[in-house]
């Protein structure tokens, strides 16, 4: 019979092989590509996309693939409570100049939650979170929102309030 201390090294070593296949396993999942642009065309499981850029792509989707659109809104679409995506530029005095605003329908609230990088620009930033509070300022309108480990100052810039606001 196997004595406690000839078993240890047998669980480390079965331990570390786990580790070693579960972070191969890990590294072969393909990596999130984001592709802005516009579909030009559907062919069953096939978009041709036309990028931002102006290049012709192909990308093949999986069944449960989600595509999501968007309309146009307004500002004053944007009340307390409201669960928005804000795309934004950071500014010196920590707000967030916003780029592009998105309205969420109460069935996508807590889609993606949080704050982090993002690729509309670069350094540019993506907040999604509940709004607290809005404000409108001499800087234009003040957006106070709320997310699960913090909360962000967003300006609408005057002039920009309804121009990048939307829907979806």
């Amino acid at each position: 019979m196997p004595t406690i201390s000839s078993l240890i090294p047998r669980a480390l070593v079965a331990a570390t092989v786990i580790s070693a296949l579960a972070s191969v396993a890990w590294a072969q999942q393909p990596p999130t590509v984001r592709i802005r642009g516009t579909i030009e065309s559907v062919d069953g499981a096939m978009l041709t996309i036309k990028s931002r850029e102006g290049t012709d792509m192909k990308v093949r989707v999986t069944d449960n693939v989600v595509v999501v659109g968007i309309a146009k809104s307004s500002l004053a679409e944007i009340k307390p409570n409201s669960y928005i995506g804000v795309s934004a530029m950071p500014e010196p005095d920590g707000t967030q100049k916003a780029l592009a605003i998105h309205i969420f329908s109460e069935a996508q609230r807590g889609t993606g939650e949080g704050f982090r990088a993002w690729d509309l620009r670069p350094n540019s930033t993506m907040t999604n979170a509940t709004v607290a509070e809005t404000v409108t300022g001499t800087d234009g309108q003040n957006i106070m929102v709320k997310y699960k480990d913090g909360e962000k100052k967003v300006v609408v810039p005057p002039g920009d309030a309804d121009r990048r606001i939307c829907y979806g």
